[in-house]
């Protein structure tokens, strides 16, 4: 039907709401605060976490599917 492709795609935009939210919020408020180093340091730290964890996931689907 023509609801499943809207479905996924307010999902998405759901998501991606979500996950901005989480990685951006705290690091705004902070530089709004005046705290631009603090805000820099968590977005920067926040930020290589997500990437270590994405690739240390898509290494281990590579490894076990081959």
């Amino acid at each position: 039907t023509f609801l499943a492709p809207i479905a996924m795609l307010l999902l998405f935009v759901f998501s991606t709401a979500l996950t901005g939210s989480l990685i951006f919020g705290k690091p705004a408020l902070l530089y709004l605060d005046g705290k631009k180093k603090d805000a820099l340091t968590l977005l920067t730290y926040t930020l290589v976490i997500f990437f270590v964890i994405t690739f240390i996931s898509l290494l281990v689907l590579f490894l076990f599917n081959h």
